[in-house]
């Protein structure tokens, strides 16, 4: 319906965020700067929190999409969060002696960061 009045070329809207819709606002280039300088730097683990709703899963497939396009495909977005540091660890496989061999970016509610 909405897509043949208004001339979409796909569905507007869905249960799924579609990241080649995504609208990047400033706030969201800042977050996108710092996400990615933290990749460079090979950081095992990048935590992004916020309210329920406000775009974060929408935002990392966006970015997954990014990076996947320029063929940086090593992260691996988990929209899971873990229970615990201790489960971080393990999944990003921690060892300081070497530089994170996989990279995760975790998302979450405010209170993950606790």
């Amino acid at each position: 319906m909405y897509t043949d009045f208004y001339g979409f070329s796909g569905e507007p809207f869905s249960l799924n965020p579609d990241p080649r819709s995504f609208f990047l606002a400033r706030h969201h280039r800042q977050v996108f700067t710092a996400m990615v300088r933290g990749i460079s730097h090979r950081r095992g683990v990048i935590l992004l929190t916020g309210e329920r709703g406000v775009g974060k899963t929408a935002f990392l497939a966006w970015v997954y999409l990014y990076l996947s396009t320029r063929g940086r495909k090593k992260v691996i977005p988990l929209f899971r969060s873990p229970d615990t540091l201790e489960e971080i660890l393990l999944w990003a496989d921690f060892n300081p002696k070497i530089p994170g061999v996989l990279q995760f970016i975790f998302a979450g509610d405010p209170e993950f960061e606790k």
